[in-house]
């Protein structure tokens, strides 16, 4: 982007660059852990096994956190090369998927995952 901007592809047209990345990478703090225990549980249900890596900050996700709401990215889909031109999804990971977000939504409904538990966890570390 630098380079873009300190070298402008036409004679005359000057390029300003201003603003960045905002978005703090969300922590593994004891909301996250938990949430994130509890979707793996109910992944393992299903047969799904479900991994943590960081997202680095990018996502929406770390909107939701800063605001003080435990949450998970990409529940979505198996794929690769997430958020580049070269994404791809897996057709036969969308009903695998769609269960298990369903069934962390049942479960956030009956209770048996605690969301404002969540939540308290999360407003300690605001």
């Amino acid at each position: 982007i630098d380079e873009i901007v300190q070298t402008p592809p036409f004679d005359g047209l000057h390029l300003h660059l201003h603003g960045g990345m905002t978005r703090a990478p969300k922590p593994m703090d004891a909301s996250q852990t938990a949430l994130f225990e509890a979707v793996r549980e109910t992944g393992a249900l299903l047969n799904q096994p479900i991994a943590w890596k960081p997202s680095g900050g990018v996502c929406e996700g770390n909107n939701l956190y800063a605001a003080g709401l435990p949450n998970i990215d990409t529940l979505g889909v198996l794929g690769g090369d997430i958020h580049s031109d070269q994404e791809f999804a897996w057709p036969d990971s969308f009903v695998d998927r769609a269960q298990l977000s369903a069934l962390i939504l049942c479960k956030i409904a009956s209770g048996e995952i605690d969301a404002a538990k969540l939540k308290a966890l999360r407003m300690e570390t605001l």
